[in-house]
């Protein structure tokens, strides 16, 4: 009993020293080893505890410890049963500092578990330094960390470690193994003392000689705790939240070092936005909370960090959520959301979070963002210009920068590579186009327009006349190449819709998919219900040019129809315009309502005819009830400088070539059967090369993509009616080029009859004899044109070849000299070139006719009309069925 002399008679008393003393009953009599033992575990560990209230629970812990020593000893007695207990546990704890296999074991045994639970019963300085230094022997042991996730007990040791004297690596061993646990998904625990953690880890936060990495994992850990009690909807989380709210200082504390760079400060600003989030959504209220909105805006303008950047979107996105009024009626605060925009302006995979937030805070505020809608300049040279006298306009634009407005971020965020970014951007533009303000909606939609007109060019290899027409529209929208189309300086132009869709609906054909995915039937859908009949006609014809596109099952999974119908704001109020097209007056606007509903419908049955660009449908209004009217297809072919209706209106002093009425649906489509079809082909037919942006194409090349296009409409097919051509001038020849192309097909052999229309089927007379040299170079420019000299090789060989598929003709000349251009008259196809010639035609020459109206009957008598019906119903008669 000598030997334990030093230890006082109260402790030899308790049942906690029998235990330790228990473990020197050992059968082996190395009595100077043994005393060395509990030397060491009763100096260390247990004496300077023993003036304390509380040693009782430390020599519970390091009785807990001692036993998981046992345990680990006791898995080597296995192997080493001849070795003393004595001496077993002598070599653990001699190789505790040295031996990875000791803190391994140790982990995985749970002691950095009871070392950390310890922690905050030693009141002694020496026995919480020791703690302290056992603790980062084996905090960077693996799995380690997990120890850490008890905040409750973590809390204690960061409180602990700034006053502590630990050796320099003793301590970056503990925040490395900090750092290590953030990298890893393992959520932390809530902790029961809830109060005293959330205390202990802000009064760290302030300490001093607290490190960055223990102020990070606090950052973090209370971020964390947050969420978690969040989404346990933990009943602590209104105190939690009322404790750290409360504590002015340590909100001041976190706004500052979201002000200076530092590793700190994202993490800093993402709790503060965590902290105001769940205040609104628990209703607790913020003291100043003017201050927090302040420094939200500034992390806005902090463009070289982008972290700071997301958290100022995403503290944007909880106040349009909870508080939108506080973003409508600040304009620091829209300010700062366009500043967001501008930076983030040309899409990357960095800036995907800030642009998906952005899009919906713009989504959720619509119309209610009334400034920086439009683009602007920023002007540093007008300051030298203000009081010169320069000799030309605008030069204070000199050096200019653009400062985007929402209208072109947001149309450019529509081409991004991710969809979320593209369907958020679209549905922001959605909510700006609908608001009330007409004027500003029409802006939005014709800037969405010229944009998305640009992109699909410059996206794609077009060629030059592609190229040419977005040229076109852009100088009639009066812009340069370099202009926003949403620059404020750009105003909305019906003409300029109404071009733009029309050239969409070129590019529409070729590239339907890139249209779909970039928006584009979202903005036609838009377009068409707020805009006039014509842009509306226009918006038809994209969408029948979409619907008919081949689309593979990787391209598109569903049909344009779903789309237009389930997946745009504007689309069902469009569909039912379009599908009542019998109700549109205008046969021009009819006719691109009713090719759009039947492609729409020949897509989603994948059955029918397929109306392709230049192909129109004549849709007669009214329904004709006399079945014994004759079933025939009636295809129209209009010449140089015509159209694909007003080539057909019946009064050549209706100078409207589109609002005229036609005689096709007046005169003929009375005189056939409702399952008859009239259509009209249309086609560049400009005498001038720069007269249209569209490919300016040779006969041949022009009747190869006809042909295409007939038979997609299912015109000429083996079981189907007999089909007419009625033709003008070059129409004919495009004619005879098409039907020689198609040579053996069932559309050679359905043709009942060709009509003829002053077509010079052996040259024209304007290549030679025209006086105006002017306009003869001109007109020699255009491809079309180049084979119509008299006598051209290339017709002679034509005509010979189109002889031999022996089909009818009806053939007319004109009388008299047409009116061309700068005071010149002339006779454009003179009779021996109208007449054909042959065995089966039949030619008049209509004295009282000029080369442009002989192609306008006016009533039925008119000897226009009732030659052609009569030679129509004869070929009918001689045609099997």
């Amino acid at each position: 009993m000598k030997r334990w002399r030093w230890v006082p008679r109260s402790f030899m008393r308790t049942k906690e020293w029998k235990k330790i003393r228990g473990m020197a009953t050992l059968r082996e009599k190395k009595e100077g080893k043994r005393y060395w033992l509990y030397g060491c575990v009763l100096s260390i560990a247990v004496l300077p505890a023993l003036a304390s209230e509380e040693q009782f629970r430390s020599i519970k812990a390091v009785l807990s410890l001692g036993r998981i020593l046992k345990e680990i000893a006791h898995e080597q007695d296995e192997r080493k049963e001849s070795i003393s207990m004595e001496e077993r546990v002598a070599s653990i704890l001699a190789s505790m500092a040295h031996e990875q296999t000791f803190r391994q074991t140790l982990v995985a045994h749970g002691g950095l578990d009871l070392l950390l639970k310890t922690l905050p019963n030693a009141t002694d300085y020496l026995l919480q330094n020791r703690i302290l230094e056992a603790i980062a022997s084996v905090a960077s042991t693996n799995g380690a960390q997990v120890a850490f996730l008890d905040l409750d007990a973590t809390s204690h040791l960061l409180f602990h470690l700034p006053d502590a004297h630990l050796p320099l690596f003793d301590r970056l061993k503990i925040d490395v193994a900090l750092k290590r646990l953030l990298n890893e998904p393992h959520p932390f625990s809530i902790p029961t003392d809830l109060n005293g953690t959330c205390e202990r880890l802000i009064k760290t936060m302030e300490m001093m000689n607290a490190t960055l990495d223990e102020r990070q994992f606090i950052l973090i850990a209370f971020d964390a705790l947050f969420q978690s009690l969040e989404a346990q909807n933990h009943n602590s989380l209104d105190t939690a939240l009322s404790i750290v709210l409360a504590n002015d200082s340590f909100l001041e504390r976190l706004r500052q070092l979201t002000q200076k760079h530092s590793p700190l400060q994202t993490f800093a600003a993402n709790l503060l936005v965590t902290l105001y989030r769940l205040a609104g959504l628990r209703s607790i209220a913020l003291n100043d909370i003017s201050s927090w909105h302040q420094h939200f805006c500034q992390w806005a303008y902090m463009e070289n960090v982008p972290t700071l950047q997301l958290a100022s979107a995403q503290a944007f996105h909880v106040i349009a959520k909870q508080m939108p009024n506080i973003i409508v009626h600040s304009k620091s605060a829209q300010d700062a959301l366009l500043q967001l925009a501008r930076s983030t302006f040309k899409p990357t995979s960095s800036t995907l979070d800030i642009q998906m937030h952005v899009c919906s805070i713009v989504s959720t505020l619509g119309e209610s963002l009334s400034n920086g809608l439009n683009t602007t300049l920023s002007t540093p040279m007008s300051s030298v210009f203000e009081y010169l006298d320069l000799p030309f306009a605008d030069a204070e634009e000199l050096d200019a920068t653009p400062l985007y407005g929402w209208v072109d971020v947001l149309t450019q965020w529509t081409f991004h590579g991710t969809s979320a970014v593209r369907r958020n951007a679209i549905d922001s533009l959605t909510r700006l186009a609908l608001q009330k303000d007409s004027a500003a909606s029409q802006k939005v939609l014709q800037s969405w327009m010229l944009s998305l007109l640009r992109e699909m060019f410059s996206s794609r290899k077009t060629n030059a006349e592609e190229l040419r027409a977005v040229r076109e529209v852009e100088t009639l929208a009066q812009m340069s190449y370099d202009t926003a189309p949403g620059y404020v300086k750009v105003s909305y132009n019906p003409s300029v819709m109404e071009a733009g869709m029309a050239a969409m609906a070129i590019l529409a054909e070729k590239h339907a998919p890139d249209f779909i995915w970039k928006g584009g039937v979202d903005l036609l859908s838009l377009v068409a219900i707020t805009s006039s009949s014509h842009i509306k006609s226009q918006c038809a014809r994209v969408l029948a040019n979409i619907a008919a596109y081949p689309y593979s099952s990787t391209e598109l999974d569903r049909n344009v129809q779903d789309i237009l119908i389930y997946e745009t704001e504007g689309g069902p109020l469009f569909f039912d315009e379009i599908t009542h097209w019998s109700d549109e007056p205008n046969a021009s606007i009819r006719s691109n309502y009713f090719r759009a509903a039947t492609n729409l419908s020949t897509a989603h049955f994948n059955q029918g005819p397929i109306y392709r660009e230049g192909i129109h449908p004549i849709a007669p209004k009214t329904i004709n009830s006399d079945s014994n009217k004759p079933t025939v297809d009636v295809v129209f072919v209009h010449g140089l400088r015509g159209h694909p209706f007003g080539t057909w209106r019946s009064d050549m002093t209706l100078k409207d070539m589109e609002n005229s009425p036609i005689w096709p649906e007046a005169l003929l489509a009375p005189d056939l059967s409702n399952e008859s079809r009239l259509v009209t082909l249309g086609y560049e037919a400009g005498m001038v090369t720069w007269s249209s942006p569209w490919p300016s194409l040779t006969l041949p090349e022009r009747a190869k993509m006809m042909l295409a296009s007939l038979e997609a409409a299912q015109i000429g097919r083996k079981d189907g009616p007999p089909v007419i051509f009625i033709t003008h001038s070059m129409g004919g020849l495009l004619v005879k080029e098409l039907l020689v192309l198609a040579k053996g097909s069932s559309l050679v052999e359905r043709t009942a009859g060709v009509v003829f229309m002053a077509v010079p089927h052996f040259g024209a007379n304007l290549s030679s004899k025209v006086n105006a040299q002017a306009i003869r170079t001109l007109i020699q420019a255009h491809p079309a044109t180049k084979d119509l000299s008299a006598n051209a090789p290339h017709l002679l060989a034509l005509h010979k070849a189109y002889q031999a598929l022996d089909i009818p003709s009806l053939s007319f000349g004109e009388g008299k000299a047409a009116p061309l251009a700068l005071g010149v008259k002339a006779m454009v196809v003179l009779p021996e070139s109208a007449n054909p010639g042959g065995p089966h035609n039949q030619f008049h020459l209509l004295s009282d006719t000029d080369h442009m109206d002989i192609c306008k009957p006016k009533t039925r008598r008119d000897p226009r009309y009732a030659l052609l019906h009569e030679f129509l119903i004869e070929c009918l008669h001689n045609k099997p069925k």
